[in-house]
């Protein structure tokens, strides 16, 4: 989950540009399927990941806080010790994150319900020289293997463009975020595809209630 706050970062406070790819295979299909919780939120719940470079992470809910006057959920990744707040509202999962020299960001990180064919606006910012836009579209369901065991899940991709202009030249760059939702247990893997490369990450153990 903590991938898509860093891949903002990388985006938008180093502008990198370059020519994004779409991805091939899976999803399809499903069109009536619908999780009522892809993502549980219950202090002590806990998801653990490895990377395609063997890098571990896991992201804890410590507790709740008041935010703003919302009640928000602590989840804290180890072991970096990150911080993201999530909350339901409006039928959403928010992801609150606080990025260095852009301040608090709150995304629209997953709908609840959520169903094939489900579309939605996760993020859009701008000012006189760059636009950056998120979205997300729930496009089919896939059966996923990981370490974790195997999972029924829909697919989300997660489409980013930012738009840079710069001595008069303009920039764009797109990238592609796929995340697998399984329902009672939140993401399984995600797959970051960038003009660059491409990064795997799969869920190895987790704990939900």
């Amino acid at each position: 989950m903590r991938k898509l706050a860093a891949m903002f970062v990388v985006v938008t406070l180093l502008g990198v540009a370059g020519c994004g790819k779409t991805e091939g295979g899976g999803g399809g299909g499903g069109s009536s399927t619908t999780f009522n919780n892809p993502l549980p939120l219950s202090v002590g719940n806990w998801w653990a990941y490895v990377e395609s470079d063997s890098t571990r992470d896991t992201l804890f809910i410590r507790g709740t806080a008041n935010m703003n006057g919302k009640e928000v959920f602590v989840g804290v990744s180890m072991p970096d010790g990150d911080t993201s707040y999530f909350y339901l509202e409006n039928g959403y999962i928010h992801e609150m994150h606080n990025i260095e020299n852009v301040g608090m960001v709150d995304m629209k990180f997953i709908k609840v319900p959520l169903s094939v064919g489900d579309q939605w606006s996760v993020y859009a910012s701008s000012d006189t020289s760059w636009s950056f836009t998120m979205t997300a579209e729930a496009d089919g369901t896939e059966d996923i293997h990981v370490p974790a065991g195997d999972f029924s899940t829909i697919r989300v991709v997660y489409t980013t463009i930012t738009t840079m202009t710069f001595n008069g030249q303009t920039y764009v760059d797109t990238t592609y975020d796929y995340a697998y939702y399984a329902d009672n247990v939140g993401v399984v893997k995600s797959r970051d595809v960038s003009s660059t490369e491409t990064n795997e990450t799969e869920l190895e153990g987790y704990h939900t209630e």
